[in-house]
Formats: structure tokens, sequence, C-alpha cells
């Protein structure tokens, strides 16, 4: 499948980063970001320093284009795919990746579904898991969040990771901690 080129990014640790242009006048960021220090009480979710949030970041290298003058780039699936895939494959079975879903414009469902439905499940990461998330500050609460937790099968924390994520994630949301969101 065609792919655009794509390269390593301006990275400076903790994070790694991947950038690729299209030929539509985007500007792609795709970050894996070291999550440590947002972790460090939990040794679980610590995970010896291997836990990484993937941020996903569109800009426009000229003007954004108007409401119904955006044309769907056949590229750009494959081409993040295709870089996630490398990313997690390299790091084996012991790192564990999350994302937030950008919530501040309505989105944020599309984008929890494309992540999931299409880039996980078309993906060749063999033996990882993709949990999900909607958390909700209140049942009243017009905007939940939307995450999405992978770990591999044969992570030593497998049966108990995704739990003590959710529950660390709701403590977060409820005493109004801002969290960093990934946005595609």
């Amino acid at each position: 499948m065609p792919l655009y080129p794509y390269a390593s990014g301006p990275s400076v640790p903790p994070t790694q980063s991947f950038v690729f242009p299209t030929d539509l006048g985007c500007l792609y960021i795709i970050e894996f970001y070291s999550s440590i220090g947002r972790f460090s009480d939990d040794p679980i979710l610590h995970n010896d320093g291997l836990i990484y949030e993937i941020n996903i970041t569109r800009s426009y290298l000229e003007r954004p284009p108007n409401k119904g003058e955006r044309k769907f780039d056949n590229l750009v699936e494959p081409t993040i795919r295709e870089i996630l895939n490398n990313f997690i494959q390299a790091g084996g079975i012991l790192p564990v990746y999350f994302y937030v879903c950008e919530n501040g414009d309505e989105k944020e469902n599309a984008r929890s579904r494309l992540f999931a439905e299409r880039w996980y499940l078309q993906s060749t990461l063999e033996g990882w898991i993709l949990y999900n998330f909607e958390l909700k500050e209140d049942q009243a609460d017009p905007s939940p969040w939307f995450l999405g937790l992978l770990i591999h099968e044969d992570h030593p924390n497998a049966g108990t990771f995704s739990q003590c994520f959710e529950n660390f994630i709701t403590r977060e949301i409820t005493q109004g901690k801002v969290i960093q969101t990934s946005r595609v």
C-alpha cells in the first residue's frame, strides 16, 4: 500500500516523534511521549518508565480549508498506521501506550472510533490488546473523555493494568486535572 514518506521529527527526550507532509497541505506529527512522571506514584502504571502517550497532531502548511473544501486523503491513514505499528513493534512487549482523544470540538467519539475500528483493527500488532474508555466527570457531564490503552497480552501486568489505568484517569478527571490530549 502506498504511504507518505515520513521521518523522525524533532525529538526532545522524553519524546520521540515522526513527521510527514501530505499532498493536500497538511503536516502530521506523531509523538510518543514518555509519561513516567504522571504515573510515578503507582508502580504498576509507572511500568519501569515504559509508558507512552501517543499524540497525533495535524496542522496546515498554508491556510486551513474552509468547511466543505476538505478532501479525503487516502495515504494519511496507512502512513499513521505504519508509524504506530513500527514504533510499537520495535519496543517489544513491555511498553504500554495510551491516548486521550481531544474533546474541545465534539469530535472525540469519532477520533476514538477511528483509532479503534480502523487503525487498530487493520494494524499488524499481533498480541496487542486495545482497551477503550469513555469516562465522565459525572452523569450530567456532556463531554466525556475517550481514551485508549494498548498493552501486550504477554505483559506481566496485562491482567490488572487496564483497571489501574481506568481508576487513575477517573480520579484525574473528577479532580478537574488537565489531561494532555491527542488530536487526529
